[in-house]
C-alpha cells in the first residue's frame, strides 16, 4: 500500500488493486491553515465528527463514506469502529471518537482518530494484533504522548505514523512530534510526504515513520 500524509490527521491509503482510501480530512479555518484540497477517492472514513476531520465534501469522487463506531463494509473492505472518547469524561467534553481499523494488502491498519484517554483490557482485544498504527502524539484535547507510547508498546505494531501534532499553520494547542519522538530508538524519517509499505518489508520490530505533510 502507498500512504500518503496530507495534514493534522488526514492520510490518503491506495491499495494494490488500486482502492483509494481517505481518512479524516479536514476543513481549514483561522486556527487550521493547510491546503483544502484532497485527492479523489473510493472511500471516506470519519473517526469523529470534528471539523479538523470530517470534511467529507471536500473530497472529490463521490467516495462511499465509513463513519464512527460499528462495522461497515465499503468497496469490499471491512472497517471496523471502536467506540472509544475524545476525552477522559466518556465524551462529555469532546465526544464520541471511533478507532477505525481493516485490512489492506495484507496488512492489518487503525486509526486512533482523537483517542483522549487510556484503552481499557476491552479495547485492546477488539484492536487484536496490528501492523500499521496511525496515532495522534501532540496531545492536548488528544492522549498525552507518553501515555500514546506506552499504548504503542503494548500494541506492538510494527510501524507507527504520527499525527496530530503542532506545525507553524496550526493554533490548537498540540505539542510537536519531536516531543514523542524524543528518546525513541527506532525512527525512519522518511523526508516526504509519501511511503509504501508491504507485508514482506515490514520491520522486525516496532518503528516509527515519521512523514512530512503534503499540505
Amino acid at each position: 500500500m502507498e500512504l500518503t500524509f496530507y495534514a493534522q490527521a488526514a492520510y490518503r491509503i491506495v491499495g494494490d488493486d488500486g482502492v483509494r482510501i481517505v481518512i479524516d480530512p479536514y476543513d481549514v479555518s483561522e486556527r487550521l491553515r493547510y491546503d483544502p484540497t484532497f485527492d479523489e477517492a473510493d472511500i471516506v472514513v470519519v473517526t469523529h465528527e470534528h471539523g479538523d476531520h470530517n470534511n467529507v465534501a471536500a473530497v472529490p469522487g463521490n467516495p462511499e463514506v465509513v463513519r464512527g463506531a460499528g462495522r461497515h463494509v465499503a468497496a469490499g473492505i471491512t472497517f471496523e469502529g471502536i467506540g472509544c472518547y475524545h476525552d477522559r469524561q466518556q465524551g462529555a467534553q469532546r465526544g464520541p471518537n471511533a478507532i477505525i481499523t481493516f485490512t489492506l494488502d495484507g496488512l492489518r491498519v487503525a486509526h486512533f482518530g482523537d483517542l483522549g484517554h487510556e484503552l481499557d483490557d476491552e479495547h485492546y482485544r477488539q484492536l487484536g494484533a496490528l501492523d500499521v498504527v496511525i496515532v495522534p502524539v501532540g496531545g492536548g484535547p488528544t492522549l498525552e504522548p507518553e501515555l500514546v507510547w506506552a499504548m504503542v508498546e503494548r500494541i506492538e505494531p510494527k510501524v507507527v505514523i504520527p499525527c496530530h501534532f503542532k506545525t507553524p499553520d496550526i493554533d490548537l494547542s498540540l505539542a510537536p512530534v519531536e516531543t514523542f519522538l524524543d528518546g525513541k530508538d527506532r525512527v525512519r524519517r522518511v523526508g516526504g510526504s509519501t511511503v509504501t509499505l508491504t507485508a514482506e518489508t515490514l520491520p522486525n520490530t516496532t518503528e516509527i515513520v515519521v512523514l512530512e505533510g503534503s499540505r
